[in-house]
């Protein structure tokens, strides 16, 4: 039998080619838990973090190990539809989905909120994906009061970009448009 061992320049992980079995043989599992990566943030030379389909990762050695956060509280199995660093304070933001079944078969994407960590991952805060409340059918724009459909479910309500001014958290969401907190994600405008 003949191995080769392959790895990168800087190697997450390393594999053994196997010749005449032409396959490759993952020799660590401290990788992330995804190949499918929505979103890359690096912090400084060795911090990454990854948002993939399969939760949260991190890198604080160039991607020589990984801490995932995929299945743990409050993550579950929920994937990473947005993943932004706010350089102000230092937080780490994550916006989660899922599907779920959809009338008449099929499925439809769900967000189930947004996730945050202000000392690199050891705790979690959740949000609760916004949504409006029924009679919210109007909204305010300076001067001008424009009538707005009030989006009253998480099914299509998914958030697909983060970022931040000062002290407010701006988030984009199909079907749930642009809002802002300025209290953490406690209420959204």
């Amino acid at each position: 039998l003949f191995i080769i061992e392959v790895s990168a320049q800087w190697k997450p992980e390393s594999f053994n080619l196997i010749s005449d079995e032409n396959y490759l043989s993952k020799i660590t599992s401290s990788n992330p838990v995804s190949n499918s990566i929505l979103d890359i943030i690096t912090i400084d030379d060795s911090v990454v973090w990854l948002g993939t389909s399969r939760g949260v990762s991190l890198s604080t050695d160039k991607g020589g190990s990984w801490t995932n956060f995929y299945g743990t509280a409050p993550f579950g199995e929920d994937n990473i539809s947005a993943l932004s660093y706010n350089n102000y304070d230092g937080t780490i933001w994550a916006a989660t989905a899922t599907s779920v079944p959809a009338p008449g078969g099929g499925t439809v994407p769900k967000g189930t909120g947004l996730k945050y960590t202000t000392d690199n991952g050891l705790t979690w805060i959740s949000v609760p994906q916004p949504l409006d409340h029924p009679d919210s059918n109007t909204v305010r724009y300076g001067i001008n009061i424009l009538n707005a459909l009030p989006v009253t479910v998480a099914e299509q309500n998914i958030t697909y970009d983060i970022s931040f001014t000062t002290e407010t958290v701006w988030i984009t969401s199909f079907a749930g448009g642009t809002r802002r907190s300025t209290d953490m994600g406690q209420t959204w405008q």
